[in-house]
């Protein structure tokens, strides 16, 4: 849990050696007198000396916490709420959670990057010549203050200066501390996140 979770700014940001220490820690705290052995990351199943049971040890998946909100978890409602399960796939360069499959996307072509689709967003403002205006012709002049929220999402913390692109309907937001995450544009859904991890 503490390696999934800490520091809320940047999780799984802790060596093994901090996570350990943080557990020692959290223990000590609360009056738990340290055992006979090292703590360490074999330590499954009881942390507290003296105190057996036979309660199996949990094996549901860790949820983080929400993106972009320090220090809290998913309460389970809202539609940027990570969901219970997600499916992890971690590399030696970073971690990928899917939460939903993002069923509409389709690769993008060197034609369309060249000429892209009136309703994606693939380049940096827009177009190869970073025009930064879109062809689509429903919002104008005389209804564009009848536009309102649909929704929100919260960022990553940090200063940042993000260019989302959009593909098939579905935001690529790149956030602080080289997080990506892909959200469902009619609705903010979060689908998946990728977090970049650096070698020590």
């Amino acid at each position: 849990m503490i390696q999934e979770t800490m520091p809320p700014e940047n999780p799984r940001s802790l060596t093994t050696e901090q996570v350990t220490a943080v557990a020692a820690y959290l223990l000590r705290e609360n009056g738990i007198p340290p055992g006979d052995t090292y703590l360490t990351f074999a330590s499954l199943g009881q942390a507290i000396a003296g105190e057996e049971t036979d309660r199996p040890v949990s094996t549901n998946p860790i949820r983080p916490p929400v993106p972009g909100r320090i220090g809290t978890g998913p309460s389970g409602t809202g539609v940027n709420a990570a969901p219970e399960v997600a499916e992890i796939s971690e590399t030696p360069t970073g971690v990928t959670r899917t939460y939903r499959t993002a069923s509409q996307f389709t690769s993008v072509s060197d034609e369309e990057l060249a000429d892209p689709p009136r309703a994606d967003w693939l380049h940096w403002r827009g177009t190869p010549g970073a025009q930064g205006y879109s062809p689509l012709g429903q919002i104008n002049r005389g209804n564009v203050h009848r536009l309102q929220l649909a929704w929100v999402w919260g960022m990553e913390p940090g200063i940042s200066q993000p260019s989302f692109l959009v593909r098939n309907g579905v935001i690529f937001l790149p956030n602080q501390a080289n997080v990506i995450q892909a959200v469902d544009g009619k609705d903010g859904t979060l689908l998946w996140e990728y977090r970049r991890q650096f070698a020590e």
